[in-house]
Order: structure tokens, then C-alpha cells, then sequence
């Protein structure tokens, strides 16, 4: 003999299948069961996922403060360039804008190009600066991320007429207008292969 009792309201409500001899008793089927299935899957999955998201957000800064902390380091033990003052500022605030890069591209992306104006420190801000770029053209549409490009190749063209960079062609501008060329069309590239995340 073989019957079922239907318990719970609502739109998934379990059924309990009993059967008679030779049986499993307590065999449950839910409606829903398939659905929940997926979604306890998803959760198990989220904090890995989250895990990841946060080490690749976290990485540039870090490598960027690494090599900021480095290069001041050494400029400190030559005895040349800008205050120490200046360039520890300069690569806060670049950092401070590189974690802030995800929720505000644009605000990020500005404020390392003021600080590249307004220090001066090519070697310092340049990577800072690419990774901005990049991460723009990534989460923004097409034309701002245009935009953004040629700001930022403005800005590196026009830095050595403040005379605090080489005016040479071959050696200095063509490599930087290289990077920032390639940093935007990497990230223009990330935003039309990299899956959209459904809620």
C-alpha cells in the first residue's frame, strides 16, 4: 500500500511518498527541490567567489604600493627627485584611488591624473595611472573609456612639456603611449568576454 501526505503552505509544499513493504519509508520529494538544490550550491560557492574577487581587487593596489614604497626608498638613498613628503602623498593617494577604483572608475581614474599633473612623478604614478585606465574601460561603456584614453595620452604627452619628463619620442612618449593603448583595448576587450553576473 502506497499513499502520500502533502504538509506546508505556500508555493513549494513537501510531499512525503510512503510506500508498503519492500520500501523506503520517508522518502521526500519537494516541489522545489531542484531549485533549492542550485541555490545551496550557489551560497556554498559565494564565499570562494568573493574570496577571489577581493584578492584580484586588492593585488594592484598592493603591487602598486610595493613598488611605490620601493622606488621612494631609493630615491631617498640617491639623495634625488621631489620631497619625500611629496612622493609619499603622491603614492597614498594613488593607492587610496586604486581601491576605490571599482566603485568609482571615473573619480579614481581623475584623481591619479591630477596627482600625475600636480607631483610630476612619472615613474611613481604611471602604473597607478594604467591600472585606472584599465579598470575604466572595463566597467564603463565604449565612449567614456575613449574618453578616458586619450585624457590619459594627453596627460602623458604633455607631461614633458612641464619640463619634468624627457621630450624624447622613441625613449619616453611612444613606450607610455604604447601602455596606455594597450591597457584601454585589455580592458575594453575584458568587458565584451568577461560573463555578465546574474543577481
Amino acid at each position: 500500500m502506497t499513499y502520500a501526505l502533502i504538509s506546508g503552505d505556500g508555493p513549494c509544499p513537501t510531499v512525503l511518498v510512503h510506500g508498503g513493504v519492500g520500501s523506503r519509508p520517508g522518502l521526500w520529494l519537494h516541489s522545489g527541490g531542484v531549485a533549492l538544490l542550485s541555490r545551496m550550491i550557489e551560497i556554498s560557492r559565494a564565499p570562494k567567489r568573493y574570496a577571489n574577487g577581493t584578492a584580484c581587487h586588492l593585488a594592484p593596489a598592493l603591487l602598486v604600493a610595493a613598488w611605490g614604497v620601493a622606488w621612494i626608498g631609493f630615491q631617498v638613498l640617491q639623495h634625488v627627485g621631489a620631497h619625500t613628503l611629496f612622493q609619499t602623498l603622491a603614492l597614498a593617494e594613488s593607492v587610496i584611488a586604486l581601491l576605490l577604483r571599482r566603485r568609482k572608475p571615473v573619480g579614481s581614474l581623475l584623481g591619479i591624473l591630477i596627482a600625475y599633473f600636480a607631483f610630476q612623478l612619472d615613474p611613481l604614478l604611471l602604473p597607478p595611472l594604467l591600472i585606472a585606465l584599465l579598470t575604466m574601460a572595463t566597467v564603463t561603456e565604449r565612449r567614456p573609456a575613449l574618453l578616458a584614453t586619450a585624457a590619459t595620452a594627453i596627460a602623458v604627452v604633455a607631461l614633458p612639456l612641464t619640463g619634468r619628463g624627457p621630450i624624447d619620442l622613441a625613449g619616453y612618449l611612444l613606450p607610455r603611449l604604447l601602455a596606455v593603448a594597450a591597457a584601454a583595448a585589455i580592458g575594453l576587450w575584458a568587458q565584451t568576454h568577461t560573463p555578465r553576473e546574474t543577481p
